[in-house]
């Protein structure tokens, strides 16, 4: 993890301290099931640099990594990492960037949002973004934008979007709400959006990072390569984007003027040439940005964005504060008076930048952030009993051998039978540890046999929406073809 002394100060309260130990069982049968597919399957359809950078950012598919263990090994490439509790501010996550600091958002999505959570959580921010940092241009990219994002103006209309979309993945994360609450907060995102209007600097820039470091592909327009992190660690979407349905567009400047909406799969992605090309169209939008082009636009962005602002003169001299109005002659600019009553000459003068100030960022979320992450979370009695079996399955596989193992697994199995007919992750996690186990005995082979064809007809129940096919497909080569049921007309379980 960072030394504190190395993160700036108005960032080091958004720091929080990861507390490893309150990661329970099911928090990693979840890593493992999403990072042990996702891998493997990356391992092909992503950019070569996947690989490698995996390893080299000190993360294993075994087990949530812990972020201080990651940021010592990003130290070796000039980065670290740290702890934040969620969502943080657009701005606040840039500037995390401009510093080469990754910051990981340490919660873990639920069993029930395996295949995909609107929240941020470590396995999009660990496995999505940490391996691709040991590419120096892509590297470099990450750096540049954070450097430039944070200095791009907002506006009140970009809070409201930001605190609509940090209720909304709240919300759908959440287990106990209800689908009105869901699309309640789904208005009020609707609702933010619409009233925005033109969109802001900040919010140029944000489309910019979504299709290139959140949904990017890279390599040849007709068979590309995966990048961006929000394709990385969701199994959903890494398979949605390949469907010929989803257009695939040589990227440019242009994409900043297509917007996205984080409720559904996009219709479309961006194709990089390679890794270099992400900063060459960061540099033609930077161009179109106040922090570059000065000038009256800039000032009247500063307007907009009703935030602080710092102007800089030709001459060198820098002016600071809310601007709040410009006086001008024709053309030429006389003044502009600041939120506190000076009026700041600039007779002679030239506007050579203006920008959103160092120090200055978007408001927090509603709430202030966890001291410690993961966050408990409220189970009620049926949840609380499924804990305990995920917690009895580590036990059993991680200490018991032999037959006291398979005992503790018929057990739990024949709980799952008897309450939990839907519950398909413990079942796999139980098949996985009896894959684990070596040996083959037949009351192994038995129990193996009827996990499979649970989870086969689990598959079939959920409709093929649950990620069941692609675990089976995996552990049928460590269970033995004698664990492996026909897969016409399979028999249901109640009438075996």
């Amino acid at each position: 993890m960072a030394a504190t002394r190395d993160i700036p100060a108005q960032l080091r309260e958004l720091v929080v301290a990861q507390a490893y130990d309150e990661y329970t069982a099911e928090d990693q049968a979840v890593w493992r099931f999403v990072v042990q597919h996702t891998r493997r399957r990356l391992l092909t359809t992503a950019h070569a640099a996947y690989g490698p950078g995996f390893d080299a950012a000190g993360i294993s598919a075994d087990r949530i990594p812990r972020i201080t263990e990651m940021s010592e090994k990003l130290s070796a490439i000039g980065w670290s990492a740290v702890c934040v509790d969620g969502f943080i501010p657009p701005r606040a996550f840039q500037d995390f960037q401009a510093h080469r600091i990754l910051p990981i958002a340490a919660d873990i999505r639920t069993r029930k949002h395996l295949t995909y959570t609107p929240a941020p959580d470590i396995i999009h921010e660990a496995a999505g973004h940490a391996p691709f940092l040991s590419d120096a241009s892509y590297a470099e990219y990450l750096m540049q934008i954070g450097a430039i994002g944070r200095r791009a103006f907002g506006t009140p209309h970009d809070d409201a979007i930001y605190q609509a979309i940090f209720t909304l993945s709240e919300v759908k994360e959440n287990p106990a709400s209800t689908a009105d609450q869901v699309e309640r907060a789904e208005r009020m995102l609707g609702r933010a959006i619409a009233a925005q209007g033109e969109p802001s600097e900040a919010a140029l820039l944000a489309r910019l990072y979504w299709w290139t470091v959140e949904y990017g592909l890279v390599g040849a327009i007709d068979r590309p390569k995966l990048y961006g992190a929000g394709l990385l660690s969701s199994i959903g979407e890494g398979y949605f984007c390949e469907d010929p349905a989803v257009r695939k567009l040589p990227l440019n400047e242009a994409c900043i003027d297509v917007a996205y909406d984080i409720t559904r799969p996009q219709p479309q992605l961006f194709v990089a040439r390679d890794f270099e090309q992400l900063s060459e169209v960061l540099e033609l939008v930077a161009c179109r940005l106040s922090q570059r082009r000065g000038g009256l636009a800039g000032l009247h962005a500063a307007i907009r964005s009703e935030e602080s602002a710092t102007v800089v003169l030709e001459s060198g001299v820098t002016i600071s504060g809310v601007v709040q109005s410009v006086q001008t002659d024709g053309d030429a600019l006389r003044a502009v008076k600041l939120e506190d009553g000076r009026t700041m000459s600039l007779e002679g003068e030239r506007v050579t930048s203006v920008y959103a100030g160092d120090s200055e960022r978007r408001s927090m979320p509603s709430r202030p952030p966890s001291m410690r992450v993961p966050k408990p979370r409220t189970r009620d009695a049926a949840e609380a009993e499924m804990l305990h079996m995920f917690e009895r399955a580590r036990d059993a596989f991680g200490s018991l051998a032999g037959s006291a193992a398979l005992a503790a697994a018929d057990a739990i199995a024949a709980r799952l039978d008897a309450s939990y007919p839907d519950e398909w992750l413990l079942r796999y996690e139980l098949l996985a540890g009896l894959a684990e186990l070596g040996e083959r005995a037949p009351r192994r082979e038995v129990l193996a046999r009827k996990l499979v064809r649970d989870l086969e007809h689990l598959e079939i129940r959920y409709a093929h929406r649950e990620p069941i096919a692609t675990g089976l497909a995996h552990l049928r080569g460590l269970l033995g073809p004698s664990t492996s049921l026909p897969r016409d007309n399979p028999t249901p379980p109640e009438e075996a």
